[in-house]
């Protein structure tokens, strides 16, 4: 069978085409540095490589989120740290003020320096981070503690506390309930062989103690102050302490939060990290094998072109046009 020139030109010139695909397609891959741009590259490394990218999305949402609440619980520590300080410059003016060798007309003029504390302790407490209230529960937009109310400091808060997802499928609070810290509940005591009998009726009495809330305490101890009363103002340096003790134990529960959240964030870290370099494994090409693969590539198309110039007697520019 006769081959016409025609067939040897068409069959030059195809595999001229293919040499210059490949061309193309070895350019695209150095130049993006991706051995896989779409599913006909490769079919399962792309379903693997779109799995990876969106467990990198989910775990980044989860590092923004624990990110967030981790400046959240730092500010809420330092609030916290902050209202035990200025409580414990209430506790010692107390004990100054206490002793029976200051005048009337000296704890009158340190009200001023009371009201002071009393309103910088309210700033503490009702502090906002972010634009939101700290220690309000899920009212955020307000105050948590009403400096003016009557009885002074009433909450104005709730007490369901915010939360979010650490993990899938785990959740953990981020919030601390600041109304429990400044005040004590009502403590009964249990009467099992009632000596406690005062009626004399032959029934136990069930006592109870109510603890003075620290906002009362702070009331009561200036009205002691206004009216000269040392007695009573000694007698609030045991509750000041309570307290104090109390912003204590709530400073290292926020720490303790501030710890967890700081773990998952890491975790979610490094689970991102070791996603992306899978995916990464997968998806990106060899830079050297690339560029390699280019210039073969090149060469080849060089060689394709020069032999069928040389075939026809025709030059290269000739071939191109």
């Amino acid at each position: 069978m006769r081959i016409s020139e025609r067939q040897i030109f068409d069959g030059a010139s195809l595999r001229s085409q293919q040499v210059r695909a490949r061309v193309d397609e070895a350019t695209e891959t150095a130049s993006t540095g991706l051995r896989i741009r779409d599913a006909a590259d490769d079919p399962a490394g792309a379903a693997f490589v779109s799995r990876a990218r969106a467990d990198e999305i989910r775990a980044q949402s989860f590092i923004d989120t624990l990110g967030s609440a981790v400046d959240t619980t730092q500010a809420a520590e330092l609030a916290l740290s902050d209202a035990g300080n200025t409580l414990q410059s209430v506790y010692e003016l107390a004990i100054q003020l206490g002793t029976d060798t200051v005048t009337a007309a000296e704890r009158t003029t340190m009200l001023a320096q009371f009201d002071n504390l009393r309103g910088l302790l309210f700033e503490n407490v009702n502090r906002k981070f972010d634009n939101r209230t700290l220690f309000a529960g899920a009212r955020e937009d307000g105050p948590a503690f009403d400096p003016n109310s009557t009885p002074p400091g009433a909450f104005l808060g709730d007490t369901n506390l915010r939360s979010i997802e650490t993990a899938p499928g785990v959740t953990q609070v981020v919030q601390h309930r600041v109304d429990l810290t400044t005040n004590d509940p009502t403590i009964t005591f249990d009467d099992p062989n009632n000596l406690f009998d005062s009626d004399g009726d032959g029934v136990g009495d069930t006592p109870t103690t109510t603890q003075v809330s620290m906002f009362q305490a702070l009331e009561n101890l200036r009205n002691a102050m206004n009216t000269n009363d040392s007695a009573t103002i000694r007698a609030l340096v045991s509750p000041l302490s309570r307290y104090i003790g109390k912003f204590a134990d709530a400073r290292a529960e926020v720490g303790a939060q501030q710890i967890a959240l700081e773990g998952a964030k890491n975790v979610a870290t490094t689970v991102r990290d070791s996603t992306n370099e899978s995916r990464a494994r997968t998806e990106d090409a060899d830079s050297i094998a690339a560029f390699s693969e280019l210039q073969f590539a090149q060469r080849s198309l060089e060689a394709a072109l020069q032999a069928s110039a040389k075939g026809f007697s025709l030059s290269l520019l000739d071939i191109v046009r």
